[in-house]
């Protein structure tokens, strides 16, 4: 399985392509834009409670009655090996008895599949249906309510918008999602009345192979480039676009194995200086920075290497992830390894699913 990652190159919509359908570019340039998997890996472990909505769906089971998450700390040197032997006892107060934690989260589901309850530290989700397809919910802190949401679904699990309003009825946030009679995704337009850079609208255009979103934020005239993504089977290649000045910021490209896991993934970024001397104007390119990733089969887990090598000092870095995954290829463990740059511990996940 493991290959040396091809050296960095365009892709070009050629002959050779085979053709991806506008359904399934929707989908992950949705993904990108609301979820952010590409970030690292599509194994980050940062499940956010901001990004959940009722019929977000965490495991492939779809019998998920609760999932259980902590953040672990001081990593020891077999410390996979010793939490790995707590998932498996799937017990979770042996887990947080036994494990020092910086943190929780607690996801709970109904009998319907659909979210029902969210809890993480201080802070609390209850969501409830109002509609075919709306829904509510009560957000607390501390247990006092700080605001309430609102989901109204497209069909499925798409979302056609969320408003989020504080207690006394003043907006906080909205996200309205507009698809075309084929079900594309084609615009969102995102109101933050507190921020103005969260407040923007976004276009979709898809050709062959790819689709180019672009950018307007509050009070611009124009649209501007701002991701590009292409699939041409199981090679994803991402393109982020500065919206200040007409130049790349980065390109991402990876690929999946059979199993839709990522197995090598190659970040290059640009390392940009603004000048504000009076003698000098404009942005000086400093260089690139590389990262590579490469997912490695072990005998029951994966190995995730990240190597990254920058021009501008000539350093070069090199961090490694144990992966476990369960039998639903959900992730089970994510733990840093103590050579790691900043290892602070990991993540485990206990999954409860219904009989």
């Amino acid at each position: 399985m493991d290959k040396l990652i091809i050296i960095f190159f365009l892709l070009l919509f050629g002959s050779g392509y085979a053709q991806t359908s506008k359904s399934i570019l929707s989908k992950e340039i949705l993904e990108y834009i609301d979820e952010h998997y590409f970030y690292g890996s599509k194994y980050s472990p940062m499940i956010t409670t901001h990004r959940v909505h009722p019929r977000k769906k965490l495991s492939k089971n779809p019998a998920l009655e609760t999932l259980y998450i902590l953040e672990l700390r001081d990593i020891e040197k077999h410390t996979s090996r010793k939490a790995l032997a707590l998932v498996e006892e799937k017990n979770w107060d042996s887990i947080q008895k036994r494990t020092k934690y910086r943190g929780k989260k607690e996801f709970h589901y109904n009998d319907k599949q659909e979210v029902a309850k969210i809890k993480a530290g201080v802070t609390k989700y209850l969501f409830r249906q109002t509609g075919t397809n709306t829904y509510e919910c009560d957000y607390y802190e501390r247990d006092k309510l700080y605001s309430k949401q609102t989901y109204e679904y497209f069909k499925g699990d798409l979302l056609k918008k969320f408003t989020s309003h504080y207690e006394d009825g003043k907006l906080l946030f909205s996200k309205t999602y507009i698809y075309d009679a084929n079900d594309v995704l084609r615009e969102i337009v995102q109101i933050d009345p507190k921020w103005d850079t969260h407040t923007y609208a976004l276009k979709f255009t898809y050709t062959k192979n790819a689709v180019l979103v672009t950018k307007k934020e509050k009070n611009a005239a124009t649209y501007k480039n701002y991701v590009r993504l292409t699939i041409d089977n199981n090679s994803y290649h991402i393109t982020r676009y500065s919206l200040d000045k007409d130049r790349i910021e980065s390109d991402i490209i990876f690929t999946l194995n059979k199993n839709n896991l990522m197995q090598e993934r190659k970040e290059i970024s640009r390392n940009y200086l603004a000048v504000k001397s009076a003698s000098k104007k404009g942005i000086v390119d400093y260089g690139k920075t590389i990262d590579l990733q490469q997912l490695v089969i072990l005998d029951n887990y994966y190995q995730l290497i990240t190597q990254t090598q920058s021009s501008i000092d000539k350093e070069q870095y090199k961090d490694v992830v144990d992966i476990y995954l369960n039998r639903y290829d959900d992730l089970n463990l994510w733990i840093d390894s103590p050579k790691n740059r900043g290892a602070t511990g990991g993540f485990i996940f206990l999954y409860k699913f219904r009989n």
